[in-house]
């Protein structure tokens, strides 16, 4: 409808719902880096402690079988240990914690710009843009309390 730019109320309205919008592009930008990021390291961690794990295991096994005596116990020390940290910390599952939250994020990042596209170009009514809002706030919602640290 052509009256709703001319009508201040509208244009009030349109205004705060895209300040609204730049406010949580903003933030699932900071969602996608923050995420992205800690996915890595995860993923690094997880390889890291996988490969330490395979090597002194591997070290421990052939020493066993080369020497009889009881003198080596530092390297199968550090292979318990890097196991237990291994499965303890288990970087998998956090990898790919963050790296769901990483997608999640980067979608709803679309979702605001899409919807703030359709804000600015007078295309929605009132109430379908605080649907809209409202949803995309909620899937936000969702994503972030996802990411807080859980006892499991």
């Amino acid at each position: 409808m052509l009256f709703r730019r001319q009508d201040p109320d509208y244009q009030k309205f349109q205004s705060s719902i895209c300040i609204r919008c730049d406010e949580f592009i903003q933030d699932t930008e900071n969602g996608i880096k923050d995420n992205k990021k800690l996915a890595n390291i995860w993923g690094i961690i997880h390889i890291l402690l996988g490969l330490a794990t395979v090597v002194l295991s591997s070290i421990t096994t052939a020493i066993t079988f080369y020497d009889q005596s009881d003198s080596i116990v530092l390297i199968p020390l550090l292979a318990t240990v890097s196991a237990a940290c291994l499965t303890f910390l288990n970087p998998s599952r956090r990898e790919f914690k963050r790296r769901t939250a990483y997608i999640k994020f980067k979608n709803l990042n679309n979702r605001f710009k899409d919807l703030k596209l359709g804000v600015e170009n007078s295309k929605l009514s009132k109430e379908d843009m605080l649907d809209r809002l409202a949803n995309l706030s909620e899937r936000y919602e969702i994503i972030t309390e996802d990411l807080k640290p859980s006892v499991d």
